[in-house]
């Protein structure tokens, strides 16, 4: 059985016209159809990652449903850490000269959602922040572009064994 696995670094973006009734912006993500054909199930991380039409399909599931994202953190804050460590060394290694430049590479791809995918939307690239912990304030905000995002969806996906 595969088991698709939707994080908080999956939705390329969110449409924030399409939210009557509903407390997040629409999630888009990058072929839904494929991603329906090519799984048994599809496990998102949260409803707010989950495009309100896809949110009643019977093999659809959220992984905030049946875990509790706190004990989760705490169960594997290490194998989180360590991830996170050894991406800041990689950041360090990177040189100061590349000529990457993510501000302009973020442009091009909002004027390509502007002008070509979504040109009916006022989309953003993130949706609602998560709380997490109301005791210490903690926040995940689901962004494809949060690098913390990807750690975090790699090791649930990971140690939940989903594809």
């Amino acid at each position: 059985m595969r088991k698709a696995f939707v994080g908080l670094s999956t939705p390329l973006f969110y449409d924030y016209n399409n939210k009557k009734n509903w407390k997040y912006p629409n999630p888009f993500l990058e072929s839904p159809l494929g991603l329906v054909s090519m799984s048994d199930e599809i496990i998102f991380f949260d409803r707010s990652v989950c495009p309100k039409s896809m949110q009643k399909l019977p093999f659809v599931k959220f992984f905030t449903d049946k875990v509790d994202i706190n004990d989760y953190l705490e169960k594997y804050h290490e194998q989180i850490y360590e991830e996170i460590n050894k991406q800041n060394e990689m950041y360090c290694r990177i040189d100061k000269k590349s000529t990457f430049n993510f501000e302009n590479n973020f442009k091009n791809i909002g004027n390509l959602l502007r002008e070509q995918i979504a040109p009916f939307g006022n989309w953003d690239d993130h949706g609602r922040c998560l709380q997490i912990n109301p005791k210490l304030g903690m926040y995940i905000t689901p962004r494809s572009y949060n690098s913390i995002n990807v750690i975090l969806d790699n090791i649930i996906s990971h140690n939940e064994n989903f594809d």
